[in-house]
């Protein structure tokens, strides 16, 4: 019997163990033999036993053992024992992960959205610290980044469910337009080969739309085969599909009228047959006359249409009504020669009510001010986020945006709950609290909740690390600004306290000035540890002397990312080869997670629509039935009432 662990003695040579050795497992029993070599122990110090021959064996498991990190060829150059590897891989700064949380804009004006606006503005009035304003603004110049790439780039980046606007920050890497003016012979080549317009579809020949695509095509066969076959075992013909009609029977505009150019045409309408249809005159009083069926055509055309509202809806009977008032009133007065008065139903302009208003304000509330003169701070983008699933189609005016920022595993949880979930997820007037009258022009906006217990504690942007943040609360320096009579036990004395002097600085009556960067370098670097990575990112943009403090700390509290580009001395590159530039060592931005979030109930909007100069509260007065206007209305209603009995018994 042939033991499996049995070996020649040639091959222990290779292996460098003795023959008692290489079978020898328990070592506390270990009596040895004339060809085993002394048993020692581990010298790192793990406790194990084991032959002299067995230690490079035993280094490949020692617990104690220094070893690189797993990520030493992503950047990170740590070495830490083989037992504190599980511990250090969360927090490891090559260990990174990036955010690829997206969500949709649509821009101020387009045609696809015409309709859907929520808001009679079509965008509120914003100020500059405002947390939906600023994300907004970051959109949009990522936008007008995509215009910096080439043709062919883009094209390159459309797909079946980006078929215009692809989703942007685009990498670094992108090539940019070298100049943007290149009129060159190969530049118009490359518009005529590779540009796409807006009602092309694009290609199965690009990006992920090759695979996407082809299953489609797939899918809607089978769908196909089954609705002819259900149509077939009723014994009906198969219908033509919609792509198989003419085109102008797919706008529903009838054959005659689809020819037909005249103002008025004298052919009868013939429905039975969808030949034609009637001619109509334009609604809004432009003057043309058209058939019925190119109505939606005409409007987009007239230069006097108005869309409806979404809310328009809503006073349309009240507008007929008051149309049949006034022509009966009219012909009332005409008849009985009385002076119409106004009714509960006239508009506010002629109705007896009470306008609530400003003590000294009068007329209507001002006009919103006018555009600033910095075209750059003008925002083309909806303010409100629209979120479409990334496997979803997308209209093609609609834009998306990836958060695209990098984070150590072990902050990307936290960031999504309280980026993506809670901030994001409340913009549209739920985290930022809008006036109700902000369609009307109104400007004023309240954060609704902070983070914390302390209500001192807010949510900022930071416009330099496009990110949001957490400012705690600010301390209190009022005393700074005291006067320099105070009061101590009752008792008034001039100038300020000895321990006020202390903590203000104050020598000889003059308060000095004392700034961070005068601090001793130990004691900043005792700041800067108690501070979360989105802090030590701002305090690195600060000055030099801070930003070399800061980056002691990137090796335990960074992130480090290899930087590639291609390979080759500038003039004659390798395409297909790729180098490791330099290692980026920088601070994520993430801040301290947050567990509870405190909501304001100061009341703010409340308050601000008690003074809200677009708040105008309308409230009707009584009738005074013994008011000398009020008798004579009364007997015009009489003598309406009975010219209507009179004429209704002369019919009869």
């Amino acid at each position: 019997m042939v033991y499996p662990w049995a070996v020649d003695d040639s091959e222990l040579e290779v292996l460098g163990l003795h023959k008692h050795c290489y079978t020898c497992m328990n070592v506390s029993r270990c009596r040895g033999r004339d060809d085993a070599c002394q048993i020692i122990s581990c010298p790192e110090g793990c406790g194990a036993s084991f032959h002299q021959c067995k230690e490079s064996e035993h280094k490949l498991l020692c617990e104690r053992e220094l070893i690189p990190c797993l990520n030493t060829d992503y950047g990170c150059d740590i070495l830490l024992f083989r037992c504190e590897i599980w511990q250090h891989l969360p927090v490891c700064p090559a260990n990174i992960v990036m955010c690829t949380h997206e969500w949709n804009r649509w821009p101020v004006f387009c045609q696809e959205k015409y309709k859907t606006l929520p808001l009679r503005r079509k965008n509120p009035i914003a100020k500059d610290d405002d947390l939906d304003l600023q994300l907004a603004m970051r959109d949009q110049r990522m936008a007008v980044d995509f215009y910096s790439v080439p043709r062919r780039t883009k094209l390159a980046l459309r797909n079946s469910l980006t078929r215009r606007y692809p989703a942007v920050p685009l990498p670094n890497t992108t090539p940019r337009k070298p100049n943007p003016k290149d009129k060159s012979m190969k530049s118009l080549r490359d518009i005529v080969k590779f540009e796409v317009s807006d009602d092309q579809v694009v290609g199965p020949q690009y990006g992920v739309a090759k695979l996407f695509l082809r299953q489609q095509e797939v899918q809607q066969r089978r769908w196909k085969e089954d609705v002819d076959q259900a149509i077939q075992r009723t014994g009906m013909p198969i219908p033509k599909r919609y792509w198989e009609y003419d085109e102008f029977e797919k706008g529903n505009i009838h054959k005659h009228c689809s020819r037909c150019h005249l103002t008025v045409c004298d052919r009868e309408p013939e429905y039975n047959g969808m030949v034609s249809c009637s001619m109509v005159m334009c609604q809004f009083n432009c003057g043309a006359s058209f058939h019925h069926c190119k109505l939606f055509e005409h409007n987009m055309i007239c230069p006097n249409f108005e869309d409806e509202g979404e809310f328009d809806w809503m006073l349309r009977d009240r507008k007929i009504k008051l149309v049949r008032q006034v022509s009966g009133k009219a012909k009332l007065a005409k008849v009985c020669n009385l002076k119409v008065f106004p009714s509960l139903f006239d508009p506010p302009s002629v109705n007896p009510v009470a306008i609530l208003s400003g003590p000294k304000r009068k007329g209507i509330p001002p006009p919103p001010p006018p555009p600033p003169n910095n075209l750059t701070r003008v925002l083309g983008m909806d303010i409100r986020m629209d979120t479409v699933t990334k496997l979803q189609q997308k209209p093609k005016a609609m834009f998306t945006f990836l958060c695209a920022q990098t984070f150590r595993r072990d902050q990307f949880e936290a960031h999504c709950k309280n980026v993506h979930s809670d901030i994001h997820g409340g913009l549209n007037n739920w985290f930022v609290s809008r006036c109700p009258m902000s369609t009307y022009g109104c400007g004023f906006s309240v954060n609704r909740f902070y983070p914390g217990t302390d209500s001192g504690n807010k949510v900022v942007y930071s416009a330099s690390t496009e990110s949001f943040g957490i400012r705690p609360k600010q301390p209190d320096i009022t005393y700074l600004n005291m006067d320099k009579t105070t009061k101590t036990n009752g008792h008034v004395t001039n100038g300020y306290s000895k321990s006020q002097k202390v903590m203000n600085g104050v020598t000889n009556g003059h308060i000095e000035k004392c700034y961070l960067t005068e601090l001793p370098v130990e004691l900043l670097q005792m700041i800067v540890r108690m501070l979360d990575s989105w802090t030590l990112n701002q305090v690195s943009l600060v000055c030099r002397h801070l930003r070399e403090i800061v980056s002691t700390l990137l090796d335990s509290r960074g992130c480090v990312a290899l930087q590639w580009e291609k390979a080759g001395d500038g003039f004659h590159k390798n395409k297909n080869g790729w180098i490791v530039s330099y290692k980026r060592w920088f601070f994520s931005n993430h801040f301290n997670s947050v567990i509870h979030w405190g909501v304001n109930s100061d009341g703010a909007v409340s308050n601000h629509l008690k003074v809200c100069p677009y708040n105008d509260r309308v409230v009707p007065k009584g009738w005074d039935k013994n008011s000398p206007a009020t008798k004579q209305l009364i007997e015009a209603i009489k003598a309406k009432t009975k010219i209507k009995r009179d004429s209704e018994w002369f019919i009869n």
